[in-house]
């Protein structure tokens, strides 16, 4: 399979190997990779693409497969989809998965591929350093005492069929047989049926497969996945094991955006993983904003009617900021190179159906443009920040100290 690597919002004319011809050798996409590629030109020699706000692996046909790599650095990348999600967690344990990474001095075309190999780094620490157990409780029937004896069992189970030398008992007993080691088993045979996993990585994960066999095996991963992540938010996993944390954290990515399962004529299934970052943008503005603002003021999401008279059409703002119980600024977050008229037309919307006079608008900030622009509407003031998503320690500050700044305006 060809594999094409670009960025977010990148056309493929802008990769040296296409320079001179643009088009790759295919007339149609996957019906569902279609909401998740832009094709900017048609021709003889077959399709332009441009990659959009999606990152991750999408199938374009049996040959070719596109990752789009996001614009941020890998860490920044990861912290900030994990705080999307609501996770409380901090820039520096991602930063610590990445640097393992290029201790070793791993690089690669592509986040993805270099992510794989950390994770195979970090799981080298289970061989050398040990297995995560956890004492789980067990019953059964022994010819030794151990723990308590269960004298209802005994009877039953044992003298009343002739038994005699079997007692039942109840203990507890040190087992790896646990959810953070399920997971990381369903991990490695994910990753290891991807067909978009590098062939020189496959053995490797197999090897490490084999460390869990006696480990029980899951087909639903969300049946364990969130018991996983509450202990990792409890802080359940011993200081030494720590190790742990880090792989976790990258099992639950690989898991967690592992979808959109093809069918293709060759009867190859090819497995997308694709995130939107448009969504992941918001969500992270929203948790970043409600840590940083006062704590008299709330952050909401509510549909509301546009109009009086009709209730099937609905205005959804991003943030409705409210102080009071009264709606004293509105933001909306969008993941998108520039602004558009579209989007001063939507907050412009909001406010005047929610009666308030302050908008924000906020994005990413790749380039040379103003962190900060201000443009007034009658009585309406709409802001635009720009979030550095180079530095998000920097970020955060910012957002936080400029809608604070906004709303004392």
């Amino acid at each position: 399979m060809i594999k094409i690597n670009l960025k977010e919002w990148e056309d493929i004319g802008e990769l040296q190997d296409f320079r001179d011809n643009p088009f790759i050798p295919i007339f149609d996409l996957e019906d569902k990779s279609k909401d998740y590629v832009e094709i900017t030109d048609t021709s003889k020699m077959g399709i332009r693409i441009k990659a959009k706000n999606y990152v991750g692996f999408i199938p374009l046909n049996d040959e070719y497969l596109l990752i789009v790599n996001p614009k941020a650095k890998v860490e920044d990348f990861l912290y900030m989809l994990f705080r999307a999600k609501g996770k409380r967690t901090k820039l520096k344990d991602f930063e610590r998965i990445v640097e393992t990474g290029r201790k070793a001095g791993l690089e690669y075309p592509n986040i993805f591929d270099f992510l794989l190999y950390v994770l195979l780094q970090e799981l080298e620490k289970i061989r050398t350093l040990g297995f995560l157990k956890r004492s789980i409780p067990r019953i059964e029937g022994r010819k030794n005492i151990k723990g308590k004896i269960l004298v209802k069992e005994t009877i039953l189970k044992s003298l009343a069929l002739g038994k005699k030398t079997q007692v039942w008992c109840s203990y507890y007993d040190l087992s790896k047989n646990i959810p953070e080691n399920m997971a990381i088993k369903f991990t490695l045979w994910l990753l290891l049926t991807l067909q978009e996993t590098p062939q020189a990585a496959v053995d490797e994960f197999f090897n490490r497969y084999r460390y869990f066999a006696n480990v029980d095996s899951i087909s639903r991963p969300e049946d364990i996945l969130n018991e996983v992540e509450d202990r990792i938010l409890r802080n359940k996993i011993p200081s030494k094991r720590e190790y742990y944390l880090d792989i976790l954290n990258l099992c639950i990515f690989f898991i967690t955006h592992s979808k959109l399962e093809y069918a293709t004529e060759k009867k190859v299934k090819l497995r997308a993983f694709i995130i939107d970052m448009n969504t992941v943008f918001e969500e992270y503005v929203r948790h970043t904003l409600e840590d940083m603002l006062y704590p008299e003021l709330r952050i909401d999401k509510v549909l509301k009617p546009l109009f009086d008279n009709r209730s099937d059409f609905f205005t959804d703002p991003d943030y409705l900021i409210s102080k009071d119980n009264r709606v004293i600024c509105i933001g909306d977050a969008k993941h998108k190179e520039k602004p558009s008229s579209d989007d001063f037309y939507q907050i412009l919307t909001y406010l005047e159906v929610y009666n308030t006079d302050k908008g924000i608008l906020i994005y990413p900030h790749f380039g040379d443009e103003p962190k900060e622009e201000v443009f007034i509407k009658d009585r309406r003031k709409i802001w635009i920040c720009r979030l550095n998503l180079v530095n998000l320690r920097e970020a955060e500050k910012d957002i936080g100290s400029f809608v604070r700044d906004v709303i004392n305006a």
